[in-house]
């Protein structure tokens, strides 16, 4: 169903309105062109000139440097431009650091979020295959930050993401680990998609796959989990748009992995439609006993022509009831049994659409997005989900970057 409505329009252009009224005075817009065509040649340097708030659109191009910050901006991509690395550390409470459109290369420092007490928000960006140094440091390397979320990203490498005493929620994405490997110098077995420890995470619609098992010079290497697990809470989220694998093995290895690898304890949340692929055993998990419960699972995309919209999936059984809303981003407040707020309860709340899922499992809603809303800024989209028996669920959250 396609049913943008003008109230919810107008509504949605009136909360952002408030959210950045605070803000518009100062903030602006620098452009960086390593042509010489914008206001800077650097990434660094116009980090280093901007301002709280303020937003940089980066064009295209390579940029051979190290991005370092604590302010709260917003880092744009035109044209997917590739910028080394990323680190942003101590981003002080209800402040919002947006990395979108970017990529790092395979020899990069990939991304560092440490020690944030504000939101960082990743949306479109990649890192194909990254290596560093014997491979010791994830693309994806997430410590002591209070609220990230993670939209339409794909990272591979030595583990895809690794998070520490954080709270991530990420959606349709692909995290994969790398291939062990074995030279005269060094041994590196096989990594996971994603590793986690005391950190509350929620996936939805994305992928994780462990790196595949090898052997070299009479040196086995046995293949990775998709997802290993340290004293944390991990939501697994979704239907078969949703899949954990453990990597493979090379003809003849009779080595094991499970999809899910959990120890030193932690509790496993898991939808029974998710995919779960392991390596020859048929334990899918080990470590722990998960939690069954069918969750319902939002997904969002934008597109920008002819008209700027985002489009909105709620994945769910048949015959479930739905109420969609948006609003600012919150910090994953639990609301227990329903499960976790990730809208901003101090903030307008906007509902977009309320109605039953179809045949297919399934309610979508394109939400337009008016031109007076300003580019740049993450919203976030939250569904309320009745079952037959009238019990309420929250599905995950999704935070999307204005276009």
């Amino acid at each position: 169903m396609d049913r943008p409505f003008s109230a919810a329009r107008i509504a949605l252009g009136c909360l952002l309105g408030v959210a950045i009224a605070g803000l518009a005075q100062a903030q602006k817009t620098w452009i960086v062109d390593r042509l010489g065509a914008g206001d800077f040649r650097t990434v660094t340097a116009a980090v280093t000139a901007a301002s709280q708030g303020d937003t940089i659109l980066v064009l295209a191009g390579a940029y051979p440097e190290i991005v370092s910050t604590t302010k709260g901006l917003r880092l744009i991509g035109i044209g997917k431009p590739t910028i080394d690395g990323i680190r942003v550390d101590s981003l002080v409470a209800n402040s919002h650091f947006v990395i979108k459109g970017v990529r790092c290369p395979d020899q990069g420092q990939g991304i560092s979020l440490t020690h944030n007490q504000g939101a960082v928000h990743l949306e479109d960006v990649s890192i194909p295959a990254f290596f560093i140094q014997l491979g010791i440091v994830p693309p994806l390397n997430i410590q002591d930050s209070s609220l990230v979320s993670v939209t339409g990203c794909d990272f591979a490498g030595y583990t895809g993401a690794s998070i520490s005493n954080s709270t991530v929620y990420i959606v349709d994405s692909v995290l994969r680990g790398s291939d062990g490997y074995v030279t005269f110098m060094h041994n590196s077995p096989a990594q996971p998609g994603l590793m986690t420890s005391k950190s509350t995470v929620v996936l939805a619609g994305t992928s994780c796959t462990g790196g595949q098992g090898t052997q070299q010079m009479m040196v086995y290497n046995a293949p990775a989990a998709g997802i290993r697990m340290y004293t944390s809470e991990i939501f697994v989220m979704g239907d078969d748009t949703t899949a954990i694998s453990a990597g493979g093995v090379v003809a003849g290895n009779t080595f094991s992995s499970p999809a899910i690898y959990c120890a030193l304890g932690g509790t496993l949340y898991l939808d029974p439609r998710v995919k779960l692929s392991a390596t020859n055993t048929s334990q899918t998990i080990q470590g722990t006993v998960a939690v069954q419960a069918t969750m319902p699972t939002l997904l969002a995309t934008q597109q920008t022509t002819p008209v700027a919209l985002v489009k909105t999936e709620v994945r769910a059984p048949q015959g479930w009831v739905s109420a969609l809303f948006a609003g600012l981003p919150g910090r994953g407040q639990p609301w227990l049994p329903h499960g976790y707020l990730w809208l901003d309860p101090g903030a307008p709340l906007v509902l977009l659409d309320v109605g039953q899922l179809g045949l297919s499992g399934s309610r979508t809603y394109n939400l337009v997005i008016p031109a007076t809303v300003p580019r740049g800024e993450p919203v976030t989209f939250q569904a309320l989900v009745m079952t037959p028996t009238s019990t309420l669920l929250l599905s995950n959250g999704v935070t999307v970057v204005l276009n």
